[in-house]
């Protein structure tokens, strides 16, 4: 627009001007006076724009949970303050205030909060446009921000223990905080889906419940971080572990029995379980001593019940220890309950000599008959 005097022209961006932008304007000979004469020369000038002081970061962030009471507040600005105006347009509520500190270059200010907050509590702090830098200019807009101080609630058990085996399909699953919770904030979830209803105790620090499951079936169970105390403070991660359903399998019988003699020398043995077995993690477990090969295992259909060669030949009248522990595992994944452990003695060879009586025998007079024999009991008795 020009004024009436034609003289004074002025423009008016068609975007804001950006702060701490600068700018510069070009004036052309094109330009002429009202009688058609032009600019006896163009011209150009610069200027910059003026920008207002910001608040760029705040401690604690605005929703912040589980902070420290003892924690102070600071406000970082973009370039030096007017310390006096900040401390004056900046307040808490619930009749809170600061004791400040600031750096050397004004452009942050800490605040340490009197009295001591106290814990499980929630503070809204407000700074206003009346905080200003050193040359007056006020800050563009007001800010709020709001914290709760902690402490943050913690697991500090739950049952069944990370990765237990042979865990009951009826177990009861409980879950204990550090302090009381929230009970409509706390989930207690599993994979695969298993029904469980939730009951807590009466300081409402303990969840448990009644698993409905099946059994031989891993489960995962998950507490969401979104499970808070009263205050509002949650747990600070999700809390996940993993059991695994029984029954656990157990050794129900051995042949030969243990301490078991005159067994034959192919020193065979044979194991029934209670359940169908891993047979890989059977044979990883097993051992024969002395051991003399690996061990042969031959399965039944069913997978209960194994047949186990020696893999060699033993010596006649050795003890012979065998064991299987606790590695070897159901077709689920879950431990032999005990480890277990036996011996048994192979038989004896024996050489006997056979004297005749010519009384009896009529014919051998002198001679003898010398064999060797595997007695099945006590050493044979001959007459």
């Amino acid at each position: 627009t020009v004024d009436r005097t034609g003289s004074i022209a002025s423009c008016m961006p068609k975007t804001p001007w950006a702060s701490e932008k600068t700018y510069t304007v070009a004036v052309t000979a094109g330009v002429k006076d009202r009688a058609g004469n032009p600019l006896l020369a163009p011209k150009e000038f610069s200027f910059t724009m003026g920008s207002f002081p910001r608040l760029v970061d705040h401690a604690p962030k605005d929703g912040a949970t589980g902070v420290s009471v003892t924690a102070p507040i600071t406000l970082t600005f973009s370039r030096a303050m007017k310390t006096s105006s900040v401390e004056a347009s900046f307040s808490l509520d619930k009749g809170y205030s600061c004791t400040w500190a600031w750096n050397s270059t004004q452009t942050i200010g800490t605040c340490t909060i009197k009295p001591q907050v106290l814990e499980d509590n929630a503070v809204t702090a407000t700074l206003t446009m009346a905080a200003t830098d050193l040359v007056g200019v006020p800050l563009r807009r007001p800010t709020t921000f709001r914290f709760l101080t902690g402490p943050a609630p913690t697991v500090v058990a739950h049952a069944p223990a990370n990765d237990a085996k042979g865990v009951p399909a009826n177990q009861t699953v409980k879950v204990t905080f550090s302090e009381p919770m929230n009970p409509a904030t706390v989930s207690l979830s599993f994979v695969p889906s298993a029904p469980c209803p939730l009951t807590w105790n009466a300081e409402q620090t303990e969840v448990s419940c009644a698993l409905e499951g099946v059994m031989d079936t891993a489960y995962t169970a998950t507490v969401k971080a979104a499970a808070s105390d009263r205050a509002g403070n949650p747990i600070p991660a999700d809390l996940v572990f993993k059991f695994l359903t029984g029954p656990a399998p157990t050794l129900t019988s051995s042949a030969p029995a243990a301490d078991a003699v005159f067994v034959p020398l192919t020193g065979e043995l044979t194991l029934a379980f209670s359940e169908p077995m891993d047979q890989a993690s059977v044979q990883a477990a097993f051992a024969f001593s002395p051991s003399v090969g690996t061990p042969v295992l031959t399965w039944n259909a069913e997978g209960t019940s194994v047949t186990i060669a020696p893999g060699g030949a033993f010596s006649a009248g050795q003890l012979v220890t065998w064991s299987v522990g606790t590695g070897a595992k159901d077709r689920a994944g879950n431990p032999l309950a005990a480890p277990a452990t036996a011996s048994f003695k192979l038989r004896q060879l024996y050489t006997k000599k056979l004297y005749s009586d010519v009384t009896k025998d009529g014919y051998l007079a002198t001679a003898c008959i010398t064999g060797t024999v595997y007695p099945a009991s006590a050493m044979s008795q001959f007459s």
